[in-house]
């Protein structure tokens, strides 16, 4: 997919376009299924959310599962921007909150889940699937919901 691409409502960025790539996948034998594959540690990659607005003081959760193959090497993570009005014009905070999996499931897929509180002025946020690796690592369950 090249970067700037949409994957169901995700855009792509791709920081070396010729050694990465995102493959979405709805026929995946795990289910819906983002797969980044990089064969460079250089340049960062990432999945971006849609913005999702939101009020401020309200607390809100992201999950996401991970799976690397044994040739990964590098770091992925979940993280959360954000867009806060400041004197009326947007300004943009990346990262807001972010973690890396860290939580064991079963069959060698790894959990990040992290809770967290919507900061005054903020407007509205965004979920990234953001990482600089080399090797492919499988994406899916991601969710970002209300906790109140």
């Amino acid at each position: 997919v090249p970067a700037g691409s949409s994957i169901p409502g995700w855009n792509v960025k791709l920081g070396d376009k010729a050694q990465q790539s995102v493959q979405f996948d709805v026929n995946h034998p795990e289910g819906k299924v983002f797969t980044m594959t990089s064969s460079t540690r250089k340049d960062e990659m990432s999945l971006i959310s849609p913005a999702v607005m939101v009020i401020p003081g309200k607390k809100m959760q992201f999950t996401a599962l991970f799976r690397k193959n044994n040739s990964f090497s590098g770091n992925v993570a979940t993280a959360i921007s954000a867009i806060r009005k400041n004197a009326g014009r947007d300004e943009l905070i990346d990262p807001l909150e972010t973690k890396a999996p860290n939580q064991i499931r079963s069959a060698k897929w790894i959990m990040a889940k992290h809770t967290f509180g919507i900061p005054a002025n903020v407007v509205s946020i965004r979920l990234h699937i953001r990482g600089a690796f080399t090797g492919e690592v499988l994406v899916r369950n991601i969710t970002l919901e209300n906790r109140e």
